[in-house]
């Protein structure tokens, strides 16, 4: 009896692909409320599946199916014997590289667009709101991120947007409103270039205006079919984020919510130089490792 939504790939998979098995996943995302998470969790126990660590910002958690395979068939496709999990989440707002965060907040499931499937009732993300999160959860993976994600976000548009072009104006609104535009705006300009003429030239100016100069330089040297960088990521990628107001601001939240002391009594601004400078000189020798976003 808990309301839930289904996010981005099994819901649009049903609703804006051609077939379902167009749209591989390799987890099943699932939005309850805030206050449902312990009897979800719960359901999820009895049904024998085990979690994983939480992510820091304590946004969702990762369920593994009781009896899944560890290994994958396939790294060339989404195998349907490769590992999958269910990812509970209570809160749109994820955590992207360097703390930087939409405010998306915990929507009612109950408030979002009816679904029906195999007799069962769950729901799907409001317009303009799930253009806004599948645009920001596709550029958060932006590097490793396969072209289905810009394809998605192109059946999304012209099926919902291209009929109702006021719609748009929603979408800037809430974009702006949640600091979703800069964030989500790789992905859409990606989307963009796929499919010339999915977003209206004015709305594609202002989410070009809202990014940041970094990610717009970056941005403007990718094409959809070479942005993902599996074996070596360029630098620019790398620290786009980093190198504008909104990812240095990330930055200096996360010092200040920080312990007062570092390692061995070190004050934190310290241990915030001496991690920055062994940061650079990683990414001058080419030795550091980037872990994929949560």
């Amino acid at each position: 009896g808990i309301p839930v939504a289904v996010l981005k790939s099994m819901h649009t998979a049903w609703t804006y692909f051609p077939d379902p098995g167009t749209r591989p996943g390799s987890d099943i995302d699932l939005l309850i409320a805030p206050s449902h998470l312990r009897h979800g969790s719960a359901v999820l126990v009895e049904l024998g599946f085990r979690p994983q660590a939480a992510p820091a910002d304590g946004s969702r958690g990762d369920w593994i199916p009781p009896d899944a395979p560890v290994e994958p068939v396939s790294l060339e496709i989404t195998h349907r014997d490769n590992p999958w999990c269910i990812d509970l989440h209570r809160s749109l707002d994820r955590t992207l590289r360097f703390g930087l965060t939409p405010r998306f907040g915990s929507p009612a499931p109950e408030d979002g667009v009816r679904l029906e499937r195999g007799g069962r009732a769950f729901y799907g993300l409001p317009q303009p709101l799930l253009l806004a999160w599948l645009a920001f959860h596709a550029a958060s993976h932006l590097e490793i991120g396969p072209m289905v994600r810009y394809v998605e976000l192109v059946l999304v548009m012209r099926r919902d947007f291209a009929p109702r072009p006021e719609l748009w104006e929603s979408f800037l609104r809430l974009a702006s409103r949640t600091r979703a535009a800069p964030l989500g705006y790789p992905a859409l300009e990606l989307a963009e270039q796929l499919a010339p003429g999915s977003i209206p030239p004015e709305v594609r100016r202002e989410l070009r205006r809202l990014a940041p100069w970094m990610v717009r330089r970056v941005v403007s040297r990718l094409r959809p079919e070479t942005a993902q960088q599996l074996y070596r990521m360029s630098l620019d990628v790398r620290v786009m984020w980093l190198l504008s107001a909104l990812g240095l601001a990330a930055v200096l939240r996360g010092v200040l919510r920080s312990p007062r002391e570092g390692l061995a009594g070190e004050s934190r601004w310290r241990a915030l130089v001496r991690g920055q400078v062994r940061r650079l000189h990683l990414l001058r020798r080419g030795g550091l490792r980037v872990r994929a976003p949560e």
